[in-house]
């Protein structure tokens, strides 16, 4: 005697659900096993307190705050010295300034070379 198609569905589908408990009893002592493993690599390095970023982090943040603070004041000032013709004049004025300073003391080098230059030249050898 043949089996009815609703016993026969009945099977099959008992059958499917035996071999997806045995995948899932599988897939979780797998999952286990892993777990453990994994727990033990972990074990073997130092942990930090959670929440507290590393001290190298909170130096580069910090780093980071500075220049962009030194970058803002830069612009700014620049910004600044752009825009007032009271500060051009100004920044003008010490530019010159520095410029003529510059040529007189490379005026008075040259002097001071060629003095002592004459100077061995003609005193008489000792």
């Amino acid at each position: 005697m043949r089996p009815s198609r609703q016993q026969t569905f009945r099977t099959d589908a008992a059958a499917k659900l035996d071999q997806l408990e045995l995948v899932a009893a599988l897939l979780e002592r797998d999952a286990t096993n892993n777990r453990a493993f994994i727990n033990e690599i972990n074990s073997a390095y130092s942990r930090r307190a959670a929440g507290r970023p590393h001290k190298r982090l909170l130096r580069l943040r910090a780093m980071a705050r500075g220049a962009q603070s030194a970058a803002v004041w830069v612009v700014s000032t620049t910004l600044a010295i752009a825009r007032s013709r009271q500060v051009r004049a100004a920044a003008l004025a010490v530019y010159a300034f520095a410029v003529d300073f510059a040529v007189v003391l490379s005026v008075i080098s040259a002097a001071v070379i060629i003095l002592t230059a004459a100077f061995l030249l003609t005193a008489p050898p000792v």
